[in-house]
């Protein structure tokens, strides 16, 4: 419609509207739209956000070079015509330290200093040398934003200044991730930057203790560290709701935090003292995550009124027992090297809703573990199981009493939503175990992920098994009176890891070459 009946002017007039479609787009993309008209052109040309993330490592030696020129003329056309940078993610690569860093120390000062700016993302690959943020890259009046990634290195590292100059007093987010940082401008930035609502600290050294102390808006909060006997305090943080800590042991001393509705600790010691503490400082608790590599106990026990999600993962041998009084629970995940008992008794009669069941198996199971995983797949209405076999070449087979299971299993779970099943290092013991058949007397699960060895790709040992018991319909050798588990399965449909049809000679493609299979099976 014309300008002069519809009193709007023209799409290509509004030149807000024109830069958000271009960061819509890919980086390609979007400089294509240049050639549509001035309009396109001249937004192109002073778009506010400005995304050099190519990945130098794969260029060759003059395209690099020619890469790093156009990111050096374009930031220095847009400070020489005044064009505001509001948002900038810069990726550079240190291999060649006397040209590029230099350059990037540049780059970083001269966006960062200026008042424009909202929002930084930088990624500093350290591949050859150690390289050190500028003193002014929190600087910027009008930064909300700072995101800064190093690359993983044991030689080398991404240096945090340890005399920055902080003005950033409109510190909304805060992500460090690989960057060596001073416990003392850490602090520093904590006691500035009072606005902070989300805060990530990820694999970062330098410190001992972190202290999250007076941040009144503070919402979200994750630490992953790789740094022992590191401390963490928290204390006077009112809005806090998520809390994400996992990592080698973590000294934990904190308020009670009544608003935090989402917990996630890993790889701190715990015991039933851990627990209470739990109970204690987290009263609105709705969803719980726990990484139990260092559980000590054989049995776990939780109370939670609050509770919906639970998840345990990480759980050794050790732990043989777990129940939970959670009456509004009703999501649980598992994932440990055994099938502990399950007892959920404040939600039984509202009814968990999910359960996810992960084991990795690397000892050979009995009965035993079969009706614990069928009396846990009771408890819910959708059922996900995961199994991962690992060094299985040097095991006996597992030795397991089908028709005694069958009697005490009694029936099947018919609503198994997805069983996931990969093995490693088995060169094809498990194609005759009879873990299959006791697996399938508990359970007749409507879709199988069956994954190749991940240590003898050409082995898809679910895929051979199909075509031996099904599609062969060989004799196994069990005894008249057991029915083996064939008898009940219809009929299946087999697809490709994307869920598309397979060609034709659906044997060859089931041979055990298969990189990735999804079966759908349709049981009597």
């Amino acid at each position: 419609m014309a300008e002069g009946m519809s009193g709007s002017p023209p799409l290509e007039d509004i030149p807000e509207l024109l830069h958000r479609i271009q960061m819509l787009l890919p980086v390609k993309e979007a400089a294509r739209t240049c050639v549509l008209s001035k309009s396109w052109l001249h937004a192109w040309s002073t778009i506010p956000t400005l995304r050099f993330l190519q990945a130098t490592m794969s260029l060759r030696k003059e395209q690099e070079t020619d890469h790093l020129k156009v990111i050096d003329h374009t930031l220095k056309n847009y400070l020489h015509n005044i064009i505001p940078i509001e948002r900038i993610y810069l990726m550079i690569d240190t291999e060649n330290q006397e040209y590029s860093s230099s350059l990037a120390e540049k780059w970083i000062t001269s966006v960062a200093t200026k008042s424009c700016l909202k929002q930084l993302s930088i990624l500093i690959m350290v591949t050859s040398a150690s390289f050190s943020l500028p003193d002014d890259v929190l600087c910027g009046k009008n930064l909300t934003k700072l995101r800064v990634t190093g690359s993983f290195s044991k030689i080398h590292s991404l240096l945090m200044t340890t005399h920055p100059v902080i003005n950033s007093l409109s510190l909304r987010q805060l992500h460090l991730k690989h960057v060596h940082v001073s416990e003392h401008v850490i602090h520093e930035i904590f006691s500035t930057c009072k606005l902070l609502v989300d805060v990530e600290l990820f694999h970062c050294k330098g410190f001992d203790t972190i202290k999250i102390k007076n941040l009144g808006f503070l919402n979200n909060l994750q630490i992953d560290s790789y740094e022992r006997n590191r401390i963490l305090e928290i204390n006077q943080v009112p809005n806090l709701s998520f809390v994400w800590c996992v990592g080698n042991p973590l000294s934990v001393n904190m308020d009670s935090l009544e608003k935090v509705t989402h917990l996630s600790f890993g790889d701190v010691f715990m015991d039933e003292a851990f627990l209470d503490m739990i109970k204690l400082k987290f009263p609105l608790l709705e969803s719980l995550t726990l990484y139990m590599r260092l559980w000590s106990l054989e049995s776990f026990h939780f109370t939670c009124a609050s509770l919906k999600r639970l998840s345990l993962l990480g759980c050794s041998l050790r732990l043989i027992k777990v129940q939970v009084n959670a009456p509004k629970l009703h999501s649980f995940c598992f994932e440990g090297q055994t099938m502990p008992s399950l007892q959920f008794p404040a939600s039984a009669n509202s009814g968990l809703k999910k359960i996810k069941l992960g084991v990795y198996l690397s000892n050979p199971v009995d009965t035993s573990f079969f009706l614990k995983m069928r009396n846990a797949l009771e408890l819910s209405i959708e059922r996900e199981i995961g199994i991962t076999m690992t060094n299985i070449v040097i095991l006996p087979p597992f030795e397991v009493d089908i028709i005694n299971l069958r009697k005490m299993a009694k029936f099947p779970a018919l609503d198994v939503k997805r069983l996931s099943f990969k093995t490693i290092g088995d060169e094809g013991l498990w194609e005759s175990s009879p873990f299959f058949d006791a697996f399938f007397t508990i359970c007749h699960p409507k879709k199988i992920i069956a994954k190749p060895d991940k240590m003898f790709q050409h082995h898809n040992h679910f895929c051979k098994l199909m075509v031996r018991e099904v599609m062969e319909k060989k004799n196994t050798g069990k005894v008249e009176e057991y029915l083996n588990w064939p008898y009940y399965l219809k009929g299946f449909e087999v697809k490709s890891e994307k869920e598309k049809s397979l060609p034709d000679g659906l044997r060859t493609s089931l041979d055990g070459s298969s990189r990735h299979s999804v079966f759908k099976l349709n049981w009597r």
